[in-house]
């Protein structure tokens, strides 16, 4: 990524959502470790590219830090703390888009779906590792999209993959529904793949909501243990395929993350800021992260 932003003359925005992911100068610090360990002809251009990199980090105050709402907070410190979650949530959403160039015209643009707007909830994890419990938990007074119950209105059977076209379509069509009618709304899947996360953020972009994502972190002898003890459980060839095309969620790709446990126990929220996992739990790499 440091490379890319500088070869592909990015702007601005692209440092801001890369510095709601990681510390950009200890991706300089790896990234120049790795080249001058390394030996060829365009090491000399790589390293001049991470140098440009440091300079545009710098001059975007991003060095050591992710991009700051100070400035976006003194502006929206009179409205309602509905209206001041919404607003901080797609001003930093949009400059890092490069859609707008500061945090003042991002209000004014953005200020007409503040007090009333639809919340998207992303569930993200494999079978088994507490999803439903999480809902029955902590959104009780949210409408649910779920692909499972879909699944049961369609053929009987939780469990049946038949015409999952069908069953998408569907579930899709109640999420645009509840959007439109600005309602809290869950969406209760494994969304394991990026390319079945983003449809659903573009629907609630479309519909100016806000995107929450719940990103649900076990070991995989938990996930496997909690699929068995489900009432409606998976075959463990199917919770191993999900484990194996698991895709970690980008963080800047939406608004608010919050990281979960395996028990349902909320390990961590963030509201546009940098996210760091490794404090809060490690994993076996090839399991979730």
């Amino acid at each position: 990524m440091p490379k890319m932003l500088v070869v592909q003359n990015m702007d601005h925005g692209a440092y801001i959502a890369l510095s709601r992911r990681a510390d950009l100068a200890l991706l300089y610090w790896l990234e120049r470790a790795d080249m001058q360990g390394r030996m060829g002809e365009a090491i000399p251009h790589q390293l001049r590219c991470l140098e440009q990199y440091r300079q545009h980090s710098e001059a975007y105050g991003l060095w050591h830090q992710p991009f700051s709402t100070d400035e976006l907070d003194r502006l929206i410190a009179h409205e309602s703390p509905r209206a001041q979650r919404y607003l901080k949530s797609l001003v930093v959403e949009s400059m890092q888009r490069g859609t707008c160039v500061s945090a003042k015209n991002a209000i004014v643009k953005l200020s007409h779906h503040k007090d009333e707007h639809a919340h998207l909830t992303v569930l993200c994890g494999p079978s088994g590792i507490g999803k439903s419990r999480y809902v029955a938990r902590h959104c009780q007074n949210m409408s649910v999209v779920s692909l499972d119950a879909i699944r049961e209105e369609l053929w009987g059977d939780r469990a049946c993959q038949d015409n999952p076209e069908l069953v998408v379509a569907t579930a899709q069509q109640k999420l645009k529904q509840y959007l439109r009618e600005k309602h809290n709304v869950v969406w209760d899947a494994t969304n394991l793949r990026q390319d079945y996360r983003k449809p659903l953020y573009a629907m609630a972009r479309d519909q100016h909501a806000l995107i929450t994502l719940v990103i649900f972190l076990a070991p995989e002898t938990a996930i496997y243990s909690g699929n068995a003890n489900r009432t409606h459980a998976v075959p463990k060839a199917v919770v191993a395929a999900q484990i194996a095309k698991y895709q970690f969620p980008r963080i800047s790709d939406v608004h608010h993350v919050i990281a979960v446990d395996g028990e349902g126990h909320i390990l961590f929220e963030s509201n546009g800021n940098i996210v760091t996992l490794e404090p809060i739990v490690t994993l076996r790499p090839n399991c979730m992260l």
